[in-house]
């Protein structure tokens, strides 16, 4: 199949939760675009995402002589690089996004107990809306 667009969430790496904390979900995307739009909605919706850089010069932190690839880089940059492992699953042509958080809400407020959250997931709502919902101004 080809989706339009493929999303998928993670409790991935402690690197990406070292990065931006707890409150704020770490993002990657192939498509800056689309990435740029949920960050956007995400401060909307109080569900914060923020992209970070998927650099392509890390690549080679998860090549390997033993293997295809290596799922573990040399964890200075653990987020992209596991952001990288990932994409490099996803076939051309396919916009992506990726979620790295912590899935863990400290602090208790309201409408958000204390506890495991579902962190991006407002803000992924929001996106879909704006693309796919007709009579919400669909993109697509």
């Amino acid at each position: 199949e080809k989706p339009d667009l493929l999303i998928d969430f993670s409790t991935l790496t402690g690197a990406a939760r070292a990065a931006v904390g707890l409150d704020i979900t770490a993002m990657f995307s192939n498509n800056d675009e689309i990435a740029r739009e949920l960050q956007t909605l995400s401060m909307r919706a109080e569900d914060p995402a923020w992209q970070m850089p998927l650099w392509q010069g890390y690549k080679a932190d998860i090549m390997t002589p033993n293997a295809d690839l290596n799922n573990s880089g040399n964890n200075v940059a653990g987020a992209i690089t596991a952001a990288l492992f990932l994409e490099s699953f996803v076939e051309r042509g396919i916009n992506w996004i990726h979620l790295d958080h912590s899935a863990w809400e400290g602090s208790g407020k309201p409408g958000r107990p204390r506890g495991g959250a579902d962190m991006g997931m407002r803000a992924v709502l929001a996106l879909l809306e704006k693309y796919y919902v007709k009579g919400k101004g669909a993109k697509r």
